[in-house]
């Protein structure tokens, strides 16, 4: 949540220098080596966002993910830089600026989804889909007659499932936990569920 803020002060500050440039304007031509470093600079972090995104949907990490996404900010930070310096060798210092709002542009869309994926975890949000999913499981499990409530939630990169099942209003508490135990252990085995709360209700 807090790199997202900053991240997105950065980009701010990245239009607030680029429109103050193109303003000003007359600026002196930096070394042309500058601009190749930069295309290197793109090149390196771009391979790192690749890895980064690889490894977080390999482990399923919330905080890599962001990060992957801070990386590939960077690169358009370089790309943006390099585009800059060769316009300015090319007679086009606007260029500079124009790239610069670009990138500012990005830096703040890339924060701004940072920050509200956060938010939505924050605030217990879980994927509809998986909720729509785990219903249908649980629903389909012997002795389930239907779900009354179904929530998840995100613990760390682990997912918590409450639930509350209703079952056959005969069977005695033995048979009803049996069934809760089932529910529990097809959604833990079979869809690597961290942990999962069985309420049951007879109906």
């Amino acid at each position: 949540m807090v790199a997202s803020f900053i991240m997105f002060a950065v980009g701010v500050q990245v239009l607030i220098d680029a429109v103050a440039s193109m303003l000003k304007g007359g600026k002196e031509s930096p070394d042309i080596i500058a601009g190749y470093v930069g295309v290197l600079s793109a090149i390196a972090m771009y391979f790192v966002y690749r890895y980064n995104k690889k490894l977080a949907m390999k482990i399923n990490s919330k905080a890599v993910m962001a990060a992957s996404k801070d990386n590939i900010s960077d690169a358009w930070v370089s790309i943006g830089t390099a585009i800059g310096i060769f316009g300015s060798q090319l007679n086009m210092p606007w260029l500079d600026s124009l790239t610069a709002i670009i990138v500012g542009l990005l830096i703040c869309k890339t924060a701004w989804d940072i920050f509200i994926q956060a938010s939505h975890e924050l605030s217990d949000g879980f994927d509809e889909n998986k909720i729509h999913l785990y219903k249908d499981v649980i629903t389909n499990v012997d002795g389930v007659k239907g779900i009354k409530e179904i929530k998840g939630r995100n613990y760390g990169n682990n997912e918590v499932i409450d639930v509350v099942i209703l079952v056959n209003s005969t069977l005695d508490i033995k048979e009803a936990h049996d069934i809760a135990t089932h529910v529990e252990k097809v959604m833990m085995k079979d869809h690597g569920v961290y942990d999962v709360h069985v309420h049951v209700e007879p109906n």
